[in-house]
């Protein structure tokens, strides 16, 4: 069982019931949202019952499985395996025409200097295989500037796969997130209608704090003095205090 002190009455704690048997539980504001079951058993209930509920047939080998979260959000996860989805993924990246292709754009880039072939050392095939080269590049310090690369070119990705904080984030946001809410709201605040095309913060419009989700309905973009101002503030009452401002 869990701890049950944090779970018995206080004058300053919030009553929340379980998720699974809605038994009272009192938590602290700040961990609303944090603790949703009462017991470890109840945990377990409820994530069985969650992956109950979003059972699926494999639409090659009809085998029952359990897609990911973001693989429902994406309309994704039809296939249980790589496998099963295999003919659909090689089937038209490697045809006749895009092998060509991409062969030509392969030489292309050698002769260019974009690309350059690894040798000695930095060959994957070296002495101790594809670890060993891993470790000669981290400790020459070459992974660390192409992570600095990367990061600097892909902001936005950075930001979608950024881990939890406070542990109240759970999942990731789907790849391209941040892109197309930079393209609904006109890279404009979403409450100041500023533009926020190279310096924004990304808000949950409902608080983690409160119980919001990490997912993109609850996702919105903002200039950083609103964000700062919004805080983990109710929207609708944050709004009211605009408009009375």
């Amino acid at each position: 069982m869990w701890h049950t002190k944090r779970f018995q009455y206080h004058p300053n704690k919030t009553k929340v019931n379980c998720t699974c048997c809605s038994k009272a539980m009192y938590l602290p504001k700040s961990k609303v949202g944090q603790y949703l079951t009462c017991s470890k058993e109840c945990r377990i209930k409820e994530k069985q019952a969650l992956d109950k509920s979003r059972e699926k047939i494999c639409s090659t080998c009809n085998k029952i499985f359990v897609p990911r979260p973001y693989q429902i959000l994406l309309g994704q996860g039809n296939h249980c395996s790589l496998k099963c989805s295999q003919h659909l993924r090689i089937g038209a990246a490697h045809t006749k025409e895009a092998n060509a292709k991409r062969l030509a754009s392969f030489k292309e880039s050698i002769k260019t200097g974009k690309y350059v072939v690894p040798t000695g050392k930095d060959h994957p095939k070296w002495k101790g295989g594809q670890r060993e080269c891993i470790q000669r590049r981290i400790k020459s310090g070459k992974c660390k500037e192409n992570l600095k690369q990367y990061r600097a070119k892909n902001p936005d990705k950075v930001r979608e796969w950024n881990q939890t904080r406070h542990k109240r984030k759970t999942g990731k946001l789907p790849r391209g997130t941040i892109t197309n809410l930079m393209t609904e709201q006109n890279k404009e605040c979403n409450i100041c209608k500023i533009d926020i095309e190279h310096k924004y913060h990304m808000d949950h419009i409902y608080p983690l704090a409160k119980g919001g989700k990490h997912e993109p309905c609850n996702i919105q973009l903002l200039c950083p003095s609103c964000n700062m101002r919004k805080s983990a503030k109710d929207p609708i009452e944050f709004l009211k205090e605009l408009s009375n401002g």
